[in-house]
């Protein structure tokens, strides 16, 4: 009997193993430029074997001092909660120590995927699941080790049945949800029976196409921000090891799989280390898994916006705050709060106490913040087709930042560098944004300069259209270009000296108003440097800290108005992109309109109060 029951569990561990390898998936890992490129994936999947039995490692309980040095599998079988892998490094500084790691203990990478054959009770049908193991999350949430997870449907009812049939429907797990596919779809790229697996750059999100996508977590503690799978990938063909759903001994050889603890550091927050795929609900409940995922994923659109587009805002501030304000967070909560307290306190302090009375004429007399902010937005709304009208200017500087990317990555010598092997680390990124805010910068000085020059012509009782306005940008246009090139240039010499850095920030503020001075008291570029410093010395603060609050508080209001709706509709990303062009383009008015407006309160500050 014995023997018999020998011969059928061999058998069936020979079918198991027989459907895991005809549908082994495919993965393509985004590929690195160099060595700790971290817009590359540096971490193939592979086996828990990397961090067991590994002499750095250490098996630790949240509850005692104890460790245990190189666990192995039988050190984790049945622990629970309370219980970690506790890998070398900081996940909250990684840097690229974890990277260095993992090169040296993998220096010939077989990737692998773990297959679970996963039945539901109640249900008809099994789900083949090939579970992948990472070293190292490097995304918005850094953690160490990393579980994802593909599965396939079968409506058969033994593994031999589906051998003859085909998978039904796919499900690709993306930051505790995921989105699925029918297996004729064209939506899913197959090898033959292998599914292919375009994986996430440091997420290991998994998708169904190379490209970039909007990652909105649905679970706590898995992190959200932008999954990017774009560009060239590395082909990895994974080698299927069959695993069973529980085990009874520590003396099995996959004894870590009734593992219930940490497989990496337990800390606060995002950076927690993950629980392993026995604890998932997909491992024992595939299909009500299954049920909940989406047909489709948030593609990050490839459209130009007038002003900053929404969904690279998002990208960059949660990428940003991940990264560098959420670790001094979570290390300082105390200290963020008061500093929270702080700052909140000052800006709700500065806004009860100004005053707010509509005083829009005359332009020149003084105001407090409330009253520059409403005379902006009265001015604006009373001619509104005129200053919409000359801020126009950024739906060309957008076209012409598009097509000379373009052809600039096409074209030598730029074209033959991209072209390159090896290229330096993000040149193609680097000289895509410097071209980019190059030319946005140069659109929005022109949109500024051209209202400051209506605004000019309205102060003197001349009417004035929208080619009027930058027609009188002309007549001047020699000491406006003359004048902020020289101090661009003093500006980035003094930055780029390092030491100068205070005095560059200084001169900065100094000469915000050179254009204010030029086209509003016809100063030339020599004089106009001492207009603009005479305004603003003696209210140095004042003038930067208002100029400030105009133009980066005008600046973000198209991504903070847009972000909700991204987050929490399903608004298409072509149309918000649409809406924070719109917004853009009236908002800019408003910020020249103030900066004129603070101008000359910043000149009349020595002079009686007009109220």
């Amino acid at each position: 009997m014995d023997s018999l029951c020998g011969s059928a569990a061999l058998q069936q561990a020979s079918a198991d193993q027989e459907l895991a390898d005809k549908y082994a998936p495919i993965v393509m890992l985004k590929a690195q430029k160099e060595p700790c490129d971290s817009t590359g994936e540096a971490y193939a999947p592979v086996s828990v074997d990397i961090v067991l039995s590994n002499p750095a490692v250490l098996l630790r309980n949240i509850d005692s001092t104890e460790t245990v040095t190189a666990p192995d599998a039988p050190d984790l079988f049945g622990l629970g909660e309370g219980n970690y892998l506790d890998l070398p490094n900081d996940p909250r500084k990684p840097g690229c120590l974890y990277e260095e790691d993992f090169d040296a203990l993998e220096p010939a990478i077989t990737p692998i995927a773990y297959a679970h054959i996963a039945r539901q009770d109640g249900a008809s049908g099994f789900a083949l699941q090939y579970w992948l193991y990472y070293y190292f999350n490097d995304w918005n949430n850094n953690h160490e080790s990393d579980f994802e997870m593909i599965q396939l449907i079968f409506e058969a009812d033994s593994v031999e049945e589906a051998l003859a049939q085909t998978p039904t429907r796919v499900g690709y797990s993306q930051h505790g949800g995921g989105e699925y596919a029918d297996w004729d779809s064209d939506k899913l790229l197959r090898d033959g029976n292998h599914p292919i697996v375009y994986v996430a750059s440091g997420s290991h999100s998994n998708q169904f196409a190379n490209e970039n996508y909007i990652g909105r977590a649905e679970e706590d503690g898995v992190g959200f921000g932008c999954d990017d799978a774009s560009g060239t990938s590395v082909r990895m063909q994974t080698a299927a090891i069959v695993v069973p759903t529980s085990v009874d001994s520590a003396d099995d050889e996959f004894a870590w799989i009734n593992f219930e603890g940490r497989w990496g550091e337990q800390l606060s927050g995002e950076f927690n280390g993950p629980t392993g795929p026995n604890t998932k609900r997909a491992w024992t409940q595939p299909f009500a898994w299954q049920e909940d995922l989406r047909s489709s994923n948030v593609e990050v659109p490839t459209g130009k916006t007038a002003g900053p587009s929404p969904v690279n805002a998002f990208c960059g501030i949660v990428a940003f705050v991940s990264n560098n304000i959420l670790p001094f967070v979570t290390e300082r909560p105390w200290l963020t709060l008061m500093g929270a307290v702080a700052v909140v306190g000052g800006l709700a302090t500065t806004a009860a106490r100004t005053n707010y009375d509509l005083v829009p004429v005359p332009l020149r007399r003084k105001r407090r913040f409330g009253q520059i902010l409403r005379a902006a937005v009265f001015t604006v709304r009373k001619r509104f087709a005129l200053f919409v009208g000359i801020s126009i200017a950024f739906i060309p500087a957008g076209i012409l930042a598009s097509s000379l990317q373009a052809f600039l990555a096409n074209n030598p010598p730029l074209g033959a560098l991209l072209d390159l092997s090896d290229p330096p680390m993000g040149i193609a990124i680097v000289i895509g944004a410097t071209i980019g805010v190059a030319v946005f910068s140069i659109a929005y000085l022109v949109t500024i300069i051209g209202i400051t020059a209506a605004l000019a012509e309205l102060e003197d009782g001349n009417d004035i259209s929208i080619l009027g306005a930058y027609k009188a940008v002309w007549v001047r246009i020699s000491d406006l270009v003359r004048a902020r090139l020289r101090a661009f240039f003093i500006l980035l010499l003094l930055t780029i000296s390092v030491v100068g850095i205070p005095w560059a920030i200084r001169r900065g503020v100094l000469w915000i108003f050179l254009e204010q001075a030029i086209l509003f008291d016809d100063a030339d570029k020599g004089t106009a440097r001492e207009l603009s410093e005479r305004a603003v010395d003696g209210h140095w603060w004042r003038a930067a800290a208002l100029s400030a609050a105009f133009t980066f508080g005008g600046l973000s209001l198209g991504p903070i108005i847009t972000a909700p709706l991204l987050l929490f509709t399903s608004t298409p990303l072509e149309l918000l992109n649409a809406m924070s062009s719109l917004i853009y383009m009236i908002v800019v008015p408003v910020i020249a309109v103030a900066l004129a407006l603070l101008y000359f309160d910043l000149k009349a500050s020595d002079e009686p109060d007009s109220n």
